[in-house]
Formats: structure tokens, C-alpha cells, sequence
């Protein structure tokens, strides 16, 4: 269970950058 927490951490924070990324772009359009 401790090894596959941090993965998961790590996919929710690279979907976090994702999301507010494509936020930033449609706010810029």
C-alpha cells in the first residue's frame, strides 16, 4: 500500500498541471 500511494500522488499532481494548463490556455483564448 505505501509504494502505490505515492504513484498515485504523483498521476493526481501531473492531472492537477494538466487541467489547470488547459484552464490558462482557454482563459487566454
Amino acid at each position: 500500500m505505501a509504494r502505490i500511494r505515492p504513484k498515485i500522488a504523483e498521476i493526481k499532481a501531473a492531472g492537477f498541471e494538466v487541467t489547470a494548463k488547459r484552464t490558462i490556455t482557454e482563459h487566454i483564448r
